[in-house]
């Protein structure tokens, strides 16, 4: 799985990843997983994918990609991701990847949509008491 990443929040983004990689092992044939990060944490260097790609190779035959993005955007699918991918040794024949994102998700937007509404009525509130 590859994601964005923050440095403030890595204990939290690596434990949901390793969650999420735990409940995939549990409910698929898939008995490996790896993370690693494509945004700032890593400094955009699509290093972190040929990582995260090679601790599973060292134990299975193909690793597959997972984007775990909330938009689309070609410098993390298809750049940063894809140029780490690109530097494994038979990319086509051992990793499976389909530059994609979990947006657009229906719960997703509408919680953004909530939260959003949420702090807009907490502004115009501060402002009504003033």
């Amino acid at each position: 799985m590859m994601a964005y990443g923050d440095e403030t929040y890595t204990k939290e983004w690596s434990a949901l990843l390793n969650g999420v990689g735990d409940y995939v092992k549990a409910n698929t044939g898939i008995s490996a997983h790896s993370h690693g990060w494509c945004g700032h944490i890593a400094h955009y260097n699509p290093d972190s994918t040929t990582v995260a790609i090679e601790r599973v190779l060292s134990v299975k035959p193909k690793a597959i990609v997972v984007p775990v993005l909330v938009a689309h955007d070609e410098m993390f699918q298809v750049k940063i991701i894809g140029d780490g991918i690109a530097k494994i040794k038979n990319s086509k024949e051992v990793v499976v990847y389909k530059p994609d994102a979990i947006l657009p998700d229906p719960n997703v937007s509408q919680w953004v949509i909530n939260i959003s509404r949420e702090y807009v009525a907490k502004v115009q509130d501060s402002y009504v008491q003033k």
